[in-house]
């Protein structure tokens, strides 16, 4: 009865929500769809010179583009400033003058920062479909001082923010306002052959002071999409097939650390040379390539403690293997930032997999690169094509024994567009091969395989929306390394529960998954059932990312987007969700595995403030887990509820505060936590900024698994639990000088520390006894289970010098540092952040220097 009461409790702001359904029905759709609005381009004569003005001839004869409305917060009222925009072409550029009025210039906000990096500016961004297929585009952003910014739109509406294409533009502030002037190649474009191109074009311009969006054609918030929703630019002629070869070598520098295994430190130089090239096929298809690349420039991880049976899923950083992705995702499920898929490229490259223990010297901590190409385009018939290939060095330990052995990587897309881009049909290949040595036999598998069919269609206008998928994956080794494919947490083959046979003379292992889906994507009412399976053989983390096999899964959401404008908010987004996770092939006869249900909530505030909060419920119908005593018996769990809230300043600010909190409780079996994350960014000019986010985190667990013991005899294994008690905390500090567009200062810096103490060590008796006192019974010693304490602590810092010299040259000077220590015994885990400081700042530090040279040019 509680439970329900507090469902009804949560779910008012839902009903009070709808009241406003029709309030917020937003400007009248014909035919429920935007208006397609054209523009007209002009051939230029001469060779433009950009300089921001619109005094050129070509500027006074093309035609104007002027039917401006608001994105944002009133979609479809009228701008509060105008905006005119005219555009022009010739055999290699297309050109786009962009006038900005403004009744007070001076108070126009213009901020520096790198290349990519959002500010509080007013801005100006240009979005160029040149397939004209209502998918793809380039967006080319800039704000009053200059500051460049640029994506590539796949999917309707995601963007890649890696993508940074060579082209220009000049900006001015005068008496009128401000004004951007694009010159962008042809050759940093795709379109298919003709005498005629039709683009689809779209500008938004961003106000600042006011926090308005104006776009044109208007571009509904509350329609799926953002590619689809494009006017038609016409005008342009035959173009040339820009078959250019653009080649970027570099060169690097490096002084590392090294040390011996007795410890004595040292330094070592290295100087590396590389290349990345990009060739245009066709006018529509480009290959990529990388030789010997160098990433020493990218920000390095944040610090985890993962004390769960599931790795950690990471964040590609690498600009080669971002650039481009989107044609690549082959997507299994998300999770917030975390999606589990067919291909994660952060396998490539990965840290060696097998551990060298007879030594404490450094050792390589990723795998190096030989090479790696990929092929990406789309026909004009809307084939999207990605082939990838890439190959990595033999990694060794201390005794010249394999600790990574060379491989080769495959990846191949295909989706093809159907009913006028309402709908896919795609297929994916991915294969992974290891020259395996008798140091890797034993450890590695040899081979891995998958390939997946999937589709989307939506239809009724794009409101409603089917997709799914179907996947096979094979896997191939020696029994010893199938054996512990078998034996990790993704499978758990030798859980007593499940049925699955546990075979040690298994030589390969196949699977498969799929995933049906059913929602309403558009319009103020939105929803979502969707339904996966993976089988209990189903691997694809030779090149892709699974945490769990063998479940099947059920997702329900109901939400509200209302985005006109109230007294109360700008916009709010309120969903009620509920899940069940079941374990084996069929659920008639398979445990459940997981289950919850909740509330959340995302506000934009009246005054540009934002927040957001969630409440939900967990495990309110019984739950067995079968991984929580990582390959024993399953745990009945015990209910929790979990809220978490946090309040973001308006972006505009000079001192940006934000405010986060999380709270979760179990019922009645002492374990609860907390958490908060505040933090300021500041920015004390404008070229100068900065963040500080503190971490503080308390876990309190009376169900954290701490091992399983084997008995001397083998005959028995003791599944063991205890009482943790955790404290964790960390600051990410970032500051960021931009003394020009293209020369800047980026300092990163994360001190992390965690302890935990263990207490009340448990094995696990009988764990779906509905009393939770009868799951277990004691196990040995409080001092024995005070060996599993814990101190760790980690420092990692970035200070990176960049400079573009020239357009796509650029030189890099870099200082990374890394220090770690961990702590083991009934000595530690005893929270003090002071003496864990010191303790870590005594350690000698693992330093790196580069210097990164790279010179950009055409042929």
């Amino acid at each position: 009865m509680s439970l329900a009461l507090s469902l009804v409790a949560s779910l008012a702001p839902i009903a009070l929500a709808a009241q406003s359904l029709a309030a917020n029905a937003g400007p009248p759709r014909a035919d429920s769809a935007p208006v397609v609005r054209n523009a007209v381009a002009v051939r230029a004569g001469a060779p433009r010179t950009l300089d921001g003005t619109d005094d050129d001839a070509i500027w006074r004869s093309a035609p104007a583009i002027t039917e401006f409305q608001q994105f944002a917060p009133s979609s479809g009222a009228a701008p509060s400033f105008r905006t005119t925009v005219k555009v022009a072409y010739d055999d290699r550029y297309l050109y786009v003058f962009v006038r900005c009025f403004d009744p007070h210039p001076d108070s126009i906000r213009a901020f520096l920062s790198r290349r990519d990096v959002a500010t509080p500016s007013d801005r100006v961004k240009i979005m160029i479909d040149s397939y004209h297929d209502r998918r793809t585009g380039y967006e080319l952003a800039v704000n009053p001082k200059g500051v460049k910014s640029d994506f590539y739109t796949f999917n309707d509406s995601e963007e890649d923010p890696s993508w940074d294409g060579v082209w220009d533009v000049a900006t001015a502030i005068d008496a009128q306002g401000w004004t951007a002037e694009y010159r962008v190649p042809f050759s940093q474009m795709r379109f298919p052959r003709g005498q005629e191109h039709v683009f689809g074009f779209s500008i938004v311009r961003d106000i600042a002071r006011l926090n308005e969006r104006d776009s044109w054609p208007l571009i509904l918030r509350d329609r799926t999409g953002i590619a689809s929703q494009f006017g038609e630019l016409t005008g342009i002629g035959a173009l040339g097939t820009p078959r250019h070869l653009e080649v970027m070598p570099y060169a690097v520098t490096k002084n590392i650390t090294t040390t011996t295994p007795a410890l004595v430190y040292g330094h070592a130089q290295q100087i590396t040379v590389g290349a990345d090239a990009k060739y245009g096929v066709t006018s529509n298809f480009t290959l990529d390539a990388t030789v010997n690349p160098d990433f020493g420039q990218v920000e390095a991880d944040p610090a985890v403690l993962n004390l769960s049976a599931f790795e950690t899923f990471y964040q590609e950083k690498r600009p080669f293997f971002i650039e481009g992705s989107g044609i690549f995702r082959f997507d299994l499920q998300c999770h917030g930032p975390a999606c589990s898929g067919l291909f994660y490229s952060r396998r490539i490259g990965r840290s060696p997999e097998i551990t060298d223990t007879s030594t404490t010297a450094l050792l390589p901590t990723s795998t190096s690169i030989i090479g790696a190409a990929k092929l990406t385009g789309r026909t004009q018939h809307g084939l999207s094509v990605g082939v990838l290939d890439a190959v990595t060095q033999r990694e060794v330990g201390s005794l010249g024994q394999t600790i990574e052995p060379r491989a080769n990587y495959f990846v191949g897309r295909a989706q093809q567009e159907i009913s006028d881009g309402k709908g896919n049909i795609g297929v994916m290949l991915t294969g992974v091969s290891r020259q395996l040595d008798a140091f890797a036999a034993d450890s590695l598998r040899r081979t891995g395989y998958s390939g997946g069919l999937d589709f989307r269609r939506d239809f009724l206008d794009r409101d409603y929306r089917l997709s799914g998928y179907l996947v096979k994956s094979e896997v191939s080794g020696s029994p010893q390394a199938i054996a512990i494919t078998q034996a990790n947490s993704t499978h758990y083959y030798q859980k007593p529960d499940d049925g699955e046979r546990y075979d040690t003379t298994r030589t390969a292992l196949g699977g498969d998954a799929e995933r049906l889906a059913f929602e309403k994507v558009s319009g103020t009412l939105q929803f979502f059932e969707g339904f996966y399976r993976y089988s209990p053989g189903f691997e694809v983390n030779d090149i892709g990312f699974l945490t769990e096999a063998g479940l099947q899964r059920q997702s329900t959401w109901l939400g509200l987007d209302l985005v006109k404008p109230t007294k109360f908010y700008r916009t709010l987004f309120v969903n009620a969700m509920q899940h069940n996770q079941w374990n084996s092939a069929r659920i008639s006869s398979s445990d459940l595995t997981d289950n919850d249900a909740g509330v959340t909530a995302d506000a934009e505030l009246t005054n540009s403030w934002w927040a957001h909060g969630t409440v939900m419920w967990h495990r309110f119908i019984p739950v067995y887990d079968d991984r929580a005593s990582r390959g024993g018996p399953v745990l009945r769990r015990v209910p929790y509820t979990d809220a978490s809230l946090e309040i973001d300043g308006d972006p505009r600010l000079r001192l940006l505060p934000s405010l986060g909190a999380y709270a979760w409780r179990a019922r009645g079996a002492q374990s609860w936590g907390f958490g908060v994350d505040p933090s300021l960014a500041f920015r004390l000019s404008r070229s100068f900024t900065g963040t500080l986010a503190p971490h503080f985190e308390h876990n309190s667990d009376n169900n954290q698994w701490v091992d399983n013991l084997i008995a001397s005899d083998g005959s028995d294994t003791s599944y063991t639990f205890g009482h943790i008690d955790q404290n964790t905390v960390s600051l990410t500090a970032r500051v960021d000088y931009t003394l020009t567009p293209k020369l800047s200062l980026q300092v990163y810096a994360q001190p992390f520390a965690s302890s935990g103490k263990y207490t009340d060590w448990r094995e696990l008796a009988d764990g779906r006894n509905a009393n939770y006192a009868l799951r277990f019974h004691p196990y040995g010693t409080e001092a024995g289970v005070s060996e599993y304490n814990f101190d760790v602590a980690e420092f990692r810092s970035n200070v990176v010098l960049r400079w573009e010299y020239r357009a796509g040259s650029a030189i890099y000077a870099v200082w990374t540092q890394g220090r770690s220590f961990e702590n083991d015994g009934s000595a530690f885990g005893n929270f003090d952040v002071h003496g864990s400081a010191r303790d870590l700042y005594a350690i000698h530090p693992d330093n790196t220097f580069l210097i990164k040279a790279s010179y950009w040019f055409s042929l």
